[in-house]
This record gives C-alpha cells, structure tokens and sequence, in this order.
C-alpha cells in the first residue's frame, strides 16, 4: 500500500514500513524497517532540517513526491526511482 502522510510518502507491504521525506533543498531521506515502527532516533541524519514537500500524488499503485529539482517515485513493489529536474532517471 502505498500513501501519503504529513509531507511524506509511505509504503508498506509485508510487514516493511518505507518512508521518503523531503530532507532539505532537491534531496530525500529514505527510512525502511521491518519492525513495528521506525527508530525515533536520527542517527548519521541528525540536524534538523525543515522543508515541505512541492507535491506528493498518488496513482493507483505508484506514489511520487517531488522536492525542488527532485522527484522520487515508488511503485507497488517497492521499487523506488529518483529523476531530476529533467524527468531523466539519476537512481533506479
């Protein structure tokens, strides 16, 4: 299931929790876990950053989040891609 929650994208299926979280300008962080609920500590990503996310949409069984000059999208597997400003793949 895919879903969007207080400017993030959450996936979860299978007992695994996966959130995208605008993190700054043109950047994501990316939690995963497969325990209950994800670690309240900030570990390697300390400071505090605030950024709302530009858009966050749902479709059908895809999500996307954009922040700035960058896009991530998910699909129903968990697959997740990030494109630049250009729709061009960076990471797949």
């Amino acid at each position: 299931m895919i879903f969007a929650e207080s400017n993030k994208l959450i996936f979860e299926n299978k007992g695994e929790h996966l959130e995208i979280i605008p993190w700054g300008m043109n950047s994501f962080r990316v939690r995963s876990t497969k325990f209950p609920e994800l670690s309240s500590e900030e570990n390697a990503l300390s400071m505090k950053v605030s950024h709302a996310a530009d858009e966050c949409k749902i479709d059908g069984t895809r999500g996307e989040i954009t922040n700035g000059k960058i896009k991530a999208a998910i699909n129903g597997r968990g697959k997740i891609t990030f494109f630049d400003q250009n729709n061009k793949v960076i990471l797949d």
